[in-house]
């Protein structure tokens, strides 16, 4: 059965992705800055790892459900990673504005934008035990058996999704006719770092009160 597992997948997705996050603002900010197809190119660098890591989490939902222990140190990794990112991306709003206002991502070509994406994308591990929950729980209800076939439905899935909603924010932010700068792109940098600060804060809150 493919269809099931791939549509499981694709509202798993869209569910841990559509919300405002460090990928879909930079995603969002890259399209107010540098241009859609800049965009598309981080959004393809992303979703690249989101498939891998679904790969990752699946293989390893047996393991890491019988030893919780590496689900908390995989938080706490993250939540480490998302504080400094926090940090950063702050410091970067209160750096000297350029003409216009621009915030100046560091990505000045497609293939940058593709790595960034990558990186980026890397650095977020908790798609990891998302997915690994989310396959355990289909799998106990009977929706999703760890064979070759439903694992490979489950991570295209997830690839569609994520691209998708990717996709909507792309579309969705736009700069404005006049050419005068947004909100989003004077202050991107402080939307993202408070989205990420705010990540940390409920993976460490989430530490220390499972």
């Amino acid at each position: 059965m493919f269809l099931l597992p791939f549509l499981l997948g694709f509202a798993a997705a869209i569910v841990g992705v559509a919300p405002p996050g460090l990928l879909n603002m930079t995603v969002a900010q890259l399209k107010v800055v540098e241009g859609q197809a800049k965009a598309l190119f981080f959004s393809v660098g992303a979703c690249l790892v989101v498939f891998f890591q679904t790969y990752l989490a699946i293989f390893c939902a047996d393991f890491l459900h019988k030893n919780p222990e590496i689900i908390r140190i995989l938080q706490s990794i993250g939540s480490v990673i998302f504080l400094g990112l926090a940090i950063y991306f702050f410091w970067l709003g209160k750096k000297k504005k350029k003409k216009k206002d621009e915030i100046e991502l560091k990505a000045k070509t497609k293939a940058n934008c593709f790595l960034l994406g990558i990186l980026m994308s890397l650095l977020n591990l908790l798609p990891i035990p998302y997915y690994v929950f989310l396959s355990i729980w289909f799998s106990s209800k009977g929706w999703f058996s760890f064979t070759f076939q439903q694992m490979n439905a489950l991570a295209l899935g997830v690839l569609s999704g994520s691209f998708l909603i990717f996709y909507l924010y792309i579309l969705f932010f736009k700069r404005k006719p006049d050419g005068s700068p947004s909100f989003f792109t004077t202050n991107g940098n402080y939307i993202i770092g408070t989205v990420t600060g705010f990540i940390a804060l409920l993976t460490v809150f989430k530490i220390l009160f499972n």
